[in-house]
């Protein structure tokens, strides 16, 4: 005689207090286990919605995400964030991370290891990025995040600079009139 047992249910783990996750979450991490940070903060988002620890567990989980290398995820929970929050004073902290998503995005792996020259390929997240970090900086002047995003600012714009250099080159290579572009709609 042959048995079989075959398990259709999956076993929900007993909710831990919420203090718990959150602190499981803070020591993966500063273990360098953002995965395992992302699975505690958002065991805590989805049974404490409206708990104590709640809004932070919302930025631990986009800093989480981009740790992970999950960019859109954490481009995603930003904007998530910034909508249920606008008001929450670490709101310049939010747009930070949201430009920091889309800008790291844009980095390939490919990219990083064989030093391959973003200027030559689409810049459309780049400007993307450029707006972003832009616009933390007209909502935010006096931002602790301000520096920083004023030189990777500097850094977008000379790319794209290069970009455009190098379509006005091909153009020309071929005698072919350039394409109009209003310079003013980026800066």
């Amino acid at each position: 005689m042959l048995a079989i047992a075959c398990a259709n249910k999956t076993v929900q783990e007993a909710d831990l207090p919420e203090q718990e996750y959150y602190q499981k979450a803070q020591a993966a991490l500063e273990d360098g286990l953002p995965t395992t940070a992302v699975k505690h903060l958002k065991d805590l988002t989805n049974r404490y919605p409206f708990g104590e620890y709640t809004v932070r567990a919302e930025l631990d989980l986009i800093y989480a995400y981009l740790s992970a290398g999950d960019y859109i995820a954490a481009h995603a929970n930003v904007e998530r964030f910034i909508k249920n929050h606008p008001d929450h004073s670490s709101l310049d902290y939010a747009f930070y991370m949201r430009a920091l998503s889309t800008y790291k995005s844009t980095e390939s792996f490919l990219g990083r290891y064989l030093d391959l020259d973003p200027s030559e390929r689409d810049v459309s997240e780049l400007t993307t990025s450029f707006n972003e970090f832009s616009l933390l900086l007209k909502r935010f002047p006096d931002s602790q995040y301000a520096p920083d995003s004023k030189v990777r600012m500097i850094y977008l714009r000379n790319i794209i600079a290069r970009h455009e250099v190098q379509v006005a080159r091909y153009y020309f290579k071929r005698k072919a009139p350039c394409r109009p572009y209003d310079a003013a709609k980026l800066f």
